[in-house]
């Protein structure tokens, strides 16, 4: 499967290389017909992906999650702060 390089994003191309490393590494034994190491080795990269894909789905979700939480408590510091001012410049005004 080839794919043009600049269609991906960065996360992307360290995905595809973890993936393809272990594939790489595992070369067949002389003995063995290079038809079924291919097939093999043609399956697992795709699991691997797979296997990685949903881990960075899982990383995201957890930063959005994080990140809505920071969106509610954000506005609410503030106002909060704004009202503390407001009280506060009453108070000398009484």
């Amino acid at each position: 499967m080839a794919v043009a390089g600049d269609k991906l994003s960065a996360k992307e191309a360290a995905l595809i290389a973890l993936a393809r490393q272990p594939a790489q590494s595992a070369a067949p034994a002389r003995n063995e017909s290079p038809a079924p190491a291919a097939a093999a080795a043609s399956a697992d990269p795709a699991q691997r992906i797979v296997a990685l894909m949903e881990a960075a789905r899982a990383e995201h979700q957890r930063e959005r999650q994080r990140l809505r939480k920071f969106y509610v408590w954000l506005p609410l510091a503030f106002i909060s702060v704004l009202g503390l001012c407001t009280l506060a410049w009453l108070w000398a005004k009484i």
